[in-house]
């Protein structure tokens, strides 16, 4: 993704309370426009960053559990925009 984008650094994004999907419940897909779904290695923090004078140091500090994650995106067909779906091939 950060190749089809040109971003030469890692991504990061808050994943609020309301927006998790708790395992095994069900997505509304027909809520949605145009759904992706990529792999996540999602973070938990055990205490609040604040200030600045967070480092690495207290970053790590404050991760409390780290997962593996699914993240479904809606993407809307914007002209131009380099993402594309990617072609699996068929499993024999």
């Amino acid at each position: 993704m950060r190749r089809q984008m040109g971003i030469d650094e890692p991504d990061s994004g808050i994943l609020l309370d309301y927006m998790a999907v708790p395992s095994g419940a069900e997505l509304a897909i027909a809520d949605l426009v145009s759904p992706r779904v990529e792999t996540e290695f999602a973070f938990r923090l055990g205490e609040d960053l604040t200030g600045e004078a967070v480092d690495v140091a207290a970053a790590r500090g404050a991760v409390s559990e780290v997962m593996v994650a699914l993240e479904v995106i809606d993407v809307r067909d914007i002209k131009g925009w380099p993402v594309r779906k990617a072609s699996v091939p068929p499993t024999p």
